[in-house]
């Protein structure tokens, strides 16, 4: 028995050695795998989905996005960093997929015939299957890895050709990059390959707006809902210095970086209770501020509540207040009418007299009340006189 386990120990091992060379065989010429399941989300509690990004080389490989229990022949979003990077249209049991490829050279052209281009590096990013229609986030996850930067390496160019039209990339610090006679970059991600010399055919630059991307200001202009913006693709190293994807598009209108935006709301406090209204229809000091929002985190950071509605308009944000009424101020000299709400205007010491100021209910008000009380006085008087 003790000889049996010995054997078994050194097969295991062996096994093991012999991955491991593979494994270092593979990272030295830049072939790796990364995989992650794509979480569920209350939205679709039975959904299942996973991501694989699988490169063969540094700068050459695919990445899949595969999503299974969502709604049938229903189309679907997917958003890495914040950015529509393409989608699917699920199948009538509900799965679906998408692949996106690099593609260089000679069979550049075929390949984006078929397949989106793999112009943005997921590692590191957050990935969202988000559905386009209701804009719920169906399935999700922090894909693993990220880039070199941390350890001082960044794209180098020009070490060797693959082929006649393509220059090889690799992940080097920029001294040794130099010594060895390659061009260094300014980012640190060979995927996509920053060292191709013209820009992708039917791509745009897709660049990220406020660096937390959390909330999107519902103001009423469509147009600068997202923050998002898109640009024509300059160079690959260009658009990915900016924190960019090269994404799959013919035009940037209407904006194709744009993802489905979630339909729920932040409302902001406002600088007021909202217990007053103000005499020249100005309620803007008592209003809520209510934003659209990405992320519930950064909704409660800011102090705000997350609400259920479609929109921002109308305000769902505003507080909720009885209808205004003519309230009768004591003055100095006369009262004074101003349109409260009636708690406000009891806790004031005031005098509802109506539903509006025009005509002035509060005029002589006060008149009429010493009046009363010096026909009282008289009154008093009076009989007083008669018994005396």
């Amino acid at each position: 028995m003790r000889f049996d386990q010995v054997t078994r120990d050194l097969a295991a091992a062996l096994v093991a050695s012999a991955a491991a060379i593979v494994l270092s065989t593979a990272a030295a010429d830049g072939a790796s795998v990364v995989k992650a399941p794509l979480m569920a989300t209350t939205s679709a509690p039975r959904a299942k989905g996973s991501a694989v990004l699988a490169l063969r080389a540094t700068s050459k490989g695919a990445f899949t996005v595969r999503g299974r229990g969502l709604a049938a022949n229903h189309p679907f979003d997917v958003v890495v960093g914040g950015i529509k990077v393409g989608g699917f249209t699920t199948n009538a049991h509900g799965a679906g997929k998408v692949t996106f490829r690099t593609a260089s050279g000679k069979r550049a052209a075929k390949v984006r015939r078929r397949k989106p281009l793999l112009g943005f590096d997921p590692r590191g990013s957050t990935v969202i299957v988000r559905d386009r229609k209701t804009s719920d986030d169906d399935l999700h996850c922090e894909f693993p890895g990220g880039d070199d930067s941390a350890s001082g390496a960044f794209a180098c160019c020009g070490l060797q050709h693959d082929d006649a039209t393509e220059t090889q990339c690799e992940t080097k610090t920029p001294a040794r990059c130099t010594a060895e006679g390659g061009t260094p970059t300014s980012v640190t991600s060979c995927v996509p390959n920053p060292c191709t010399p013209t820009p992708p055919p039917g791509a745009v630059c897709c660049i990220p707006g406020s660096a937390d991307e959390a909330f999107i200001h519902d103001d009423g202009d469509d147009g600068d809902e997202s923050e998002i913006e898109c640009e024509a693709v300059a160079s690959v190293e260009a658009c990915m210095a900016k924190g960019g994807a090269v994404v799959t598009a013919t035009s940037c209108e209407p904006n194709p970086c744009v993802p489905a935006q979630p339909s729920t709301v932040c409302c902001l406090p406002g600088s007021a209770t909202g217990a007053f209204i103000g005499d020249d229809d100005d309620e803007g000091s008592s209003r809520g501020q209510c934003v659209s929002h990405t992320s519930a985190d950064a909704c409660a950071a800011a102090g705000g509540t997350v609400v259920s509605a479609g929109s921002c308009h109308p305000n769902p944000c505003n507080p909720t207040t009885p209808p205004a009424v003519a309230c009768c101020l004591c003055g100095d000299d006369e009262a004074e009418c101003k349109m409260l709400a009636p708690d406000a205007c009891t806790n004031s010491g005031g005098k509802v007299s109506g539903m509006s100021c025009s005509p002035d209910p509060c005029s002589g008000s006060e008149g009429e009340h010493h009046g009363h009380g010096d026909h009282g006085q008289q009154g008093n008087q009076g009989d007083q006189g008669e018994d005396d």
